[in-house]
């Protein structure tokens, strides 16, 4: 007979499209229902969400608006039932994902939290108070890797049950099938857009956060051969003040792209370089990895932590250090396609479907304690 599939209800705030890919994929493994706060966000163009449930129901909530990405939606109570064998809460930061806890707390409901990622940093006392009630009835905590697991083991009293999984926006078919040589990105490019004979490439938000500040001022101290393109919109007042500070002409800025594009502009790259001041996670350094590309990160991007060498992080904000370690991963061709095709290996663990393998075998695990404990009771 037939094993029954779990049965899981899934909290979260948007329905980013690769966290749509992994609940479709999740799907061919347990009846998946999934809440969204909302459908859009304000910090994000329109074509960026998706839509497409094929593996899973999609329920969105009603509410208030709270910030770029989440609500406050008290609706959410009226889901919080003992028909899943599991609740899944990713919004637990948000109002929406607090009023839940304090529902499933109150009802003995078994929840699960899961972040996509976190970095170590001083809070305020009442923060850390709230975080530790919100965490303290938890059964379990999906973590992204190790700093992620450090996290939860700051609110959490003696040895939290934490189930890791690989944290990506890429299915096996996104993968390249091999790092190239420089010779072979030149030719694939168009050189009426990429004049230069190197190419930096950056791919985000065009922000304060994301650190295009300090990129901009590191590419007035490259070569003229080496050309920094940015994507993700056009320059603020504040980098185009930088930019006419510098006689070089090596800066190109370019639109928001969707995600089949950026992965072919990464395969013509050279260097990707992502100096954030705050990345919980930072998915852009999966997808240059997954093409080949070497990258440069900081000390801040979550993602460098768990798929690059910390020694490799840089922890500072000055553009000559920036620079002089583009300089050097441009120094040396077959190292740079070396450091291209170790990041692409590492990247085989990093697919939605692995993704999804491991999520399911760890729902399985907590759903078979949970039943031993309730038979021993």
């Amino acid at each position: 007979m037939e094993k029954k599939r779990p049965r899981i209800l899934y909290l979260t705030n948007i329905p980013a499209p690769y966290t749509v890919d992994f609940y479709n994929e999740l799907g061919k493994y347990v009846d998946l229902t999934v809440l969204f706060e909302r459908k859009t966000a304000d910090n994000r163009e329109g074509e960026w969400f998706s839509t497409e449930e094929k593996g899973f129901e999609a329920v969105f909530l009603d509410g208030k608006k709270y910030g770029d990405e989440m609500a406050v939606c008290f609706g959410v109570r009226k889901y919080l039932t003992r028909d899943f064998d599991l609740v899944i809460v990713g919004d637990y930061s948000s109002p929406t994902g607090m009023i839940a806890i304090q529902r499933l707390k109150r009802k003995k409901i078994p929840y699960v939290i899961h972040a996509d990622g976190a970095l170590l940093h001083k809070e305020s006392a009442f923060k850390r108070f709230i975080k530790k009630r919100l965490f303290r009835r938890a059964c379990g905590f999906f973590s992204s890797g190790e700093v992620t697991d450090e996290y939860f083991r700051q609110y959490v009293k003696g040895a939290p049950s934490i189930y890791r999984y690989p944290f990506t926006s890429l299915r096996e078919a996104d993968l390249a099938a091999r790092a190239l040589s420089h010779r072979e990105k030149v030719g694939m490019r168009d050189t009426a857009l990429f004049s230069e004979e190197y190419i930096v490439l950056f791919v985000g938000s065009i922000s304060e956060r994301k650190g295009v500040d300090i990129l901009v001022k590191a590419a007035a101290l490259l070569p003229e051969n080496v050309g920094v393109h940015i994507v993700g919109g056009q320059p603020t007042p504040d980098l185009l003040d930088i930019i006419g500070q510098t006689p070089k002409k090596n800066v190109r800025f370019h639109s928001f792209m969707p995600k089949a594009k950026v992965l072919e502009w990464m395969r013509m790259a050279d260097v990707f370089v992502l100096p954030t001041r705050e990345d919980i996670w930072g998915l852009v350094v999966n997808e240059a990895m997954s093409q080949g590309l070497p990258v440069i990160t900081s000390g801040q991007c979550g993602a460098g932590f768990e798929l690059l060498e910390r020694k490799e992080l840089i922890d500072s904000e000055a553009p000559a250090v920036w620079a002089q370690r583009i300089m050097g991963f441009m120094s040396n061709e077959q190292n740079l396609q070396r450091a291209g095709e170790l990041g692409l290996q590492r990247m085989k663990e990093y697919t939605i479907e692995e993704m999804a393998r491991r999520y399911f075998d760890a729902i399985i695990k907590i759903c078979d304690r949970l039943k031993r404990a309730k038979s021993e009771n």
